[in-house]
Protein backbone atom coordinates (compact mmCIF):
# COMPACT_ATOMS: atom_id res chain seq x y z
CA UNK A 1 0.00 0.00 0.00
CA UNK A 2 1.49 3.19 -1.08
CA UNK A 3 -0.16 6.28 0.53
CA UNK A 4 1.08 9.90 1.26
CA UNK A 5 1.06 12.34 3.72
CA UNK A 6 1.10 16.06 1.94
CA UNK A 7 0.33 19.77 2.46
CA UNK A 8 -0.41 22.92 1.46
CA UNK A 9 1.65 24.77 3.87
CA UNK A 10 5.17 24.34 4.98
CA UNK A 11 5.84 23.99 8.92
CA UNK A 12 2.52 22.60 9.67
CA UNK A 13 4.26 19.20 11.14
CA UNK A 14 3.96 17.30 7.95
CA UNK A 15 7.32 15.56 8.29
CA UNK A 16 6.43 15.26 12.30
CA UNK A 17 3.43 13.44 11.27
CA UNK A 18 4.92 10.62 8.56
CA UNK A 19 8.37 9.76 10.74
CA UNK A 20 5.71 9.08 13.78
CA UNK A 21 3.41 7.09 11.42
CA UNK A 22 5.85 5.16 10.11
CA UNK A 23 7.39 4.48 13.09
CA UNK A 24 4.46 2.73 14.59
CA UNK A 25 3.73 0.97 11.57
CA UNK A 26 7.33 -0.25 11.29
CA UNK A 27 6.02 -2.03 14.93
CA UNK A 28 4.27 -4.25 12.68
CA UNK A 29 5.31 -4.42 9.13
CA UNK A 30 7.82 -3.86 6.97
CA UNK A 31 7.72 -0.13 6.01
CA UNK A 32 9.28 2.20 3.52
CA UNK A 33 9.21 6.15 3.98
CA UNK A 34 10.49 8.17 1.44
CA UNK A 35 11.28 11.83 2.15
CA UNK A 36 10.18 13.59 -1.04
CA UNK A 37 11.25 17.05 0.11
CA UNK A 38 13.75 17.01 -2.24
CA UNK A 39 15.20 20.88 -1.72
CA UNK A 40 14.63 20.58 2.83
CA UNK A 41 14.53 16.82 3.16
CA UNK A 42 14.45 16.87 7.25
CA UNK A 43 12.92 13.10 8.16
CA UNK A 44 16.47 11.60 8.48
CA UNK A 45 17.04 13.87 11.15
CA UNK A 46 13.56 13.59 12.97
CA UNK A 47 14.61 10.07 12.99
CA UNK A 48 18.02 10.53 14.08
CA UNK A 49 19.67 8.77 11.34
CA UNK A 50 22.61 9.56 8.49
CA UNK A 51 22.22 9.70 4.89
CA UNK A 52 23.91 6.34 3.74
CA UNK A 53 24.30 5.01 0.28
CA UNK A 54 24.45 7.74 -1.91
CA UNK A 55 23.68 7.49 -5.56
CA UNK A 56 24.28 10.67 -8.04
CA UNK A 57 20.79 12.07 -9.80
CA UNK A 58 22.32 13.13 -13.39
CA UNK A 59 20.81 15.76 -16.56
CA UNK A 60 21.45 16.01 -19.38
CA UNK A 61 22.83 19.15 -21.47
CA UNK A 62 24.06 20.09 -24.81
CA UNK A 63 27.30 21.19 -26.30
CA UNK A 64 27.41 22.82 -29.11
CA UNK A 65 30.41 22.40 -31.31
CA UNK A 66 30.61 25.72 -32.86
CA UNK A 67 33.03 24.51 -35.91
CA UNK A 68 30.07 22.03 -37.04
CA UNK A 69 27.16 24.32 -36.49
CA UNK A 70 25.42 25.80 -39.40
CA UNK A 71 23.25 28.10 -36.95
CA UNK A 72 20.21 26.92 -38.15
CA UNK A 73 18.50 28.52 -34.95
CA UNK A 74 16.50 24.82 -34.40
CA UNK A 75 17.66 23.65 -31.71
CA UNK A 76 17.30 27.09 -29.76
CA UNK A 77 13.58 27.31 -31.03
CA UNK A 78 12.43 24.49 -29.35
CA UNK A 79 14.29 24.10 -26.32
CA UNK A 80 11.42 25.20 -23.70
CA UNK A 81 12.86 26.69 -21.63
CA UNK A 82 14.93 29.38 -23.80
CA UNK A 83 18.47 27.98 -22.51
CA UNK A 84 19.84 28.05 -25.84
CA UNK A 85 21.38 31.43 -27.25
CA UNK A 86 22.36 31.15 -30.88
CA UNK A 87 23.49 34.70 -32.86
CA UNK A 88 24.91 34.23 -36.12
CA UNK A 89 29.02 34.96 -36.01
CA UNK A 90 29.20 34.50 -32.42
CA UNK A 91 29.97 31.35 -30.13
CA UNK A 92 26.51 29.76 -29.29
CA UNK A 93 25.84 29.73 -25.25
CA UNK A 94 23.87 26.70 -23.68
CA UNK A 95 22.74 28.36 -20.15
CA UNK A 96 23.36 24.52 -18.46
CA UNK A 97 21.61 25.31 -15.41
CA UNK A 98 18.24 26.50 -17.05
CA UNK A 99 18.28 23.53 -19.51
CA UNK A 100 15.63 21.22 -18.00
CA UNK A 101 17.51 17.93 -19.90
CA UNK A 102 14.40 17.09 -21.65
CA UNK A 103 16.79 15.98 -24.89
CA UNK A 104 14.50 17.91 -27.79
CA UNK A 105 17.46 19.90 -29.40
CA UNK A 106 19.62 16.68 -29.89
CA UNK A 107 16.60 15.17 -31.65
CA UNK A 108 16.29 18.37 -33.90
CA UNK A 109 19.62 19.33 -34.98
CA UNK A 110 20.73 18.11 -38.40
CA UNK A 111 24.06 18.26 -38.01
CA UNK A 112 25.67 15.47 -36.98
CA UNK A 113 28.40 16.30 -34.12
CA UNK A 114 27.40 19.44 -33.73
CA UNK A 115 26.21 18.33 -30.78
CA UNK A 116 27.94 16.46 -27.35
CA UNK A 117 26.24 15.22 -24.60
CA UNK A 118 27.00 16.08 -21.60
CA UNK A 119 25.81 15.08 -17.63
CA UNK A 120 25.67 17.22 -14.58
CA UNK A 121 24.76 16.02 -11.10
CA UNK A 122 21.72 17.99 -9.98
CA UNK A 123 21.08 15.66 -6.74
CA UNK A 124 21.61 12.53 -4.83
CA UNK A 125 19.46 8.89 -3.41
CA UNK A 126 20.07 7.91 -0.40
CA UNK A 127 18.72 4.55 1.53
CA UNK A 128 19.43 4.13 5.65
CA UNK A 129 17.22 2.05 8.08
CA UNK A 130 16.75 3.70 10.98
CA UNK A 131 15.27 1.08 13.19
CA UNK A 132 13.76 -2.66 12.40
CA UNK A 133 11.62 -2.92 9.87
CA UNK A 134 11.55 0.35 8.80
CA UNK A 135 13.61 1.75 5.44
CA UNK A 136 14.61 5.38 4.73
CA UNK A 137 14.70 7.27 0.94
CA UNK A 138 15.65 10.45 1.26
CA UNK A 139 15.71 12.74 -2.11
CA UNK A 140 18.50 15.48 -1.73
CA UNK A 141 18.83 18.46 -4.76
CA UNK A 142 22.58 19.87 -4.94
CA UNK A 143 22.44 23.50 -3.60
CA UNK A 144 21.86 26.01 -6.06
CA UNK A 145 19.50 23.38 -8.34
CA UNK A 146 16.33 23.99 -9.50
CA UNK A 147 15.10 20.88 -11.41
CA UNK A 148 13.23 18.79 -8.35
CA UNK A 149 11.50 16.99 -10.32
CA UNK A 150 14.05 14.44 -11.97
CA UNK A 151 15.38 14.25 -8.14
CA UNK A 152 11.84 12.97 -6.83
CA UNK A 153 11.21 10.92 -9.67
CA UNK A 154 14.41 8.76 -8.87
CA UNK A 155 13.81 8.75 -5.42
CA UNK A 156 10.42 7.55 -5.46
CA UNK A 157 11.88 4.71 -8.38
CA UNK A 158 14.51 3.47 -5.40
CA UNK A 159 11.67 4.06 -2.35
CA UNK A 160 9.59 1.82 -4.68
CA UNK A 161 12.11 -0.96 -5.69
CA UNK A 162 13.10 -0.97 -1.89
CA UNK A 163 9.43 -1.53 -1.30
CA UNK A 164 9.18 -4.08 -3.50
CA UNK A 165 12.77 -6.01 -2.79
CA UNK A 166 11.93 -6.12 1.15
CA UNK A 167 8.40 -6.76 0.67
CA UNK A 168 7.11 -4.42 3.10
CA UNK A 169 3.50 -3.86 3.66
CA UNK A 170 3.70 0.17 3.36
CA UNK A 171 5.25 3.03 1.10
CA UNK A 172 4.58 6.63 2.69
CA UNK A 173 5.73 9.36 0.47
CA UNK A 174 6.16 12.30 2.65
CA UNK A 175 5.71 15.35 0.33
CA UNK A 176 7.33 18.63 0.06
CA UNK A 177 4.45 21.77 0.77
CA UNK A 178 2.34 22.93 -1.93
CA UNK A 179 0.63 21.78 -5.18
CA UNK A 180 3.54 22.21 -7.46
CA UNK A 181 4.23 19.78 -10.42
CA UNK A 182 6.94 17.89 -8.32
CA UNK A 183 4.13 17.45 -5.31
CA UNK A 184 2.05 15.95 -8.28
CA UNK A 185 4.80 14.10 -9.30
CA UNK A 186 4.95 12.73 -5.45
CA UNK A 187 1.68 11.69 -5.15
CA UNK A 188 0.79 9.61 -8.57
CA UNK A 189 -0.40 5.98 -7.77
CA UNK A 190 -0.47 6.80 -3.80
CA UNK A 191 -3.97 5.19 -2.67
CA UNK A 192 -5.08 8.19 -0.40
CA UNK A 193 -3.14 10.81 1.23
CA UNK A 194 -3.68 12.81 4.66
CA UNK A 195 -3.04 16.30 4.35
CA UNK A 196 -1.44 17.84 7.33
CA UNK A 197 -2.84 21.63 8.27
CA UNK A 198 -3.00 23.92 11.37
CA UNK A 199 -5.31 25.91 12.63
CA UNK A 200 -4.74 29.51 11.43
CA UNK A 201 -5.92 31.69 7.85
CA UNK A 202 -2.70 30.37 5.71
CA UNK A 203 -2.92 26.90 6.58
CA UNK A 204 -6.75 26.84 6.25
CA UNK A 205 -5.85 28.89 2.53
CA UNK A 206 -3.28 25.95 1.33
CA UNK A 207 -5.53 22.98 2.47
CA UNK A 208 -8.12 24.32 0.40
CA UNK A 209 -5.31 24.35 -2.53
CA UNK A 210 -4.18 20.43 -1.53
CA UNK A 211 -7.13 19.09 -1.67
CA UNK A 212 -8.58 20.35 -4.64
CA UNK A 213 -5.07 18.97 -6.31
CA UNK A 214 -6.09 15.44 -4.51
CA UNK A 215 -9.23 15.60 -5.88
CA UNK A 216 -8.42 16.52 -9.67
CA UNK A 217 -5.81 13.50 -9.36
CA UNK A 218 -8.46 11.21 -8.36
CA UNK A 219 -6.62 10.92 -4.76
CA UNK A 220 -9.18 9.84 -1.61
CA UNK A 221 -8.01 12.57 0.68
CA UNK A 222 -8.23 12.82 4.63
CA UNK A 223 -6.88 15.62 7.18
CA UNK A 224 -4.87 15.92 10.23
CA UNK A 225 -4.86 19.13 12.23
CA UNK A 226 -2.02 19.32 13.76
CA UNK A 227 -0.98 22.11 16.56
CA UNK A 228 -4.95 22.05 17.15
CA UNK A 229 -6.49 24.18 19.85
CA UNK A 230 -4.00 27.49 19.22
CA UNK A 231 -6.85 29.00 16.66
CA UNK A 232 -10.43 28.30 15.73
CA UNK A 233 -11.05 25.36 13.51
CA UNK A 234 -14.14 26.29 11.41
CA UNK A 235 -12.55 27.20 8.46
CA UNK A 236 -11.17 23.78 8.71
CA UNK A 237 -14.17 22.07 8.98
CA UNK A 238 -15.51 23.67 6.73
CA UNK A 239 -12.80 23.47 3.80
CA UNK A 240 -12.82 19.74 4.73
CA UNK A 241 -16.39 19.39 4.28
CA UNK A 242 -16.68 20.83 0.97
CA UNK A 243 -13.40 18.41 -0.49
CA UNK A 244 -15.31 15.07 0.96
CA UNK A 245 -12.29 14.70 3.33
CA UNK A 246 -12.50 13.34 6.73
CA UNK A 247 -10.67 14.45 9.27
CA UNK A 248 -9.20 11.37 10.92
CA UNK A 249 -7.29 12.93 14.22
CA UNK A 250 -6.11 16.44 15.76
CA UNK A 251 -2.55 16.39 17.72
CA UNK A 252 -2.67 19.67 20.28
CA UNK A 253 -0.37 22.09 20.51
CA UNK A 254 2.57 20.57 23.13
CA UNK A 255 5.79 20.70 24.55
CA UNK A 256 6.18 17.23 24.42
CA UNK A 257 6.01 17.31 20.60
CA UNK A 258 8.76 20.09 20.66
CA UNK A 259 11.13 18.36 22.87
CA UNK A 260 10.42 15.05 20.94
CA UNK A 261 11.67 17.27 17.91
CA UNK A 262 14.36 19.02 19.31
CA UNK A 263 15.88 15.66 20.93
CA UNK A 264 15.44 14.02 17.30
CA UNK A 265 13.09 11.50 18.94
CA UNK A 266 9.41 10.43 17.33
CA UNK A 267 7.21 11.53 20.34
CA UNK A 268 5.37 8.23 19.55
CA UNK A 269 8.50 6.90 20.65
CA UNK A 270 9.95 9.20 23.58
CA UNK A 271 5.83 9.56 25.01
CA UNK A 272 4.24 6.80 24.33
CA UNK A 273 1.41 7.07 26.70
CA UNK A 274 0.77 10.77 25.82
CA UNK A 275 -2.81 12.18 24.18
CA UNK A 276 -0.54 12.61 21.08
CA UNK A 277 0.77 9.82 20.77
CA UNK A 278 -2.61 7.67 21.26
CA UNK A 279 -4.32 9.86 18.32
CA UNK A 280 -1.59 8.56 16.22
CA UNK A 281 -1.67 4.91 17.28
CA UNK A 282 -5.22 5.17 16.36
CA UNK A 283 -4.58 6.87 13.13
CA UNK A 284 -1.88 3.78 12.43
CA UNK A 285 -4.22 1.30 13.42
CA UNK A 286 -7.18 2.66 10.84
CA UNK A 287 -3.92 2.34 8.02
CA UNK A 288 -3.38 -1.61 8.97
CA UNK A 289 -6.99 -2.30 8.76
CA UNK A 290 -7.39 -0.57 5.71
CA UNK A 291 -10.00 1.16 6.60
CA UNK A 292 -8.70 4.53 4.89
Amino acid sequence: MMFAITGGKGGTGKSTIATNLAVLLAEEYKTVLLDADVEEPNDFILLNTRLLDEKPVETIYPEIISEKCTYCMKCSSICPENAIVIVKGRRPIVFDRICSGCGLCFYECPEEGAMIKRRRIIGHTYVSTPMRNLTLVTGKLVEGEERAYPVILSAKDRAISEYKSTNARFLIVDTSAGTSNSVAASLKGCEFAIAVTEPTPLGAHDLDLILTLLERLSIRRYVIVNRSGIGPEDDINKIAREHDAEIIGKIPYSEKVIESYVNGVPFTVMYKDSKESKTMIKIAELIMEGSL
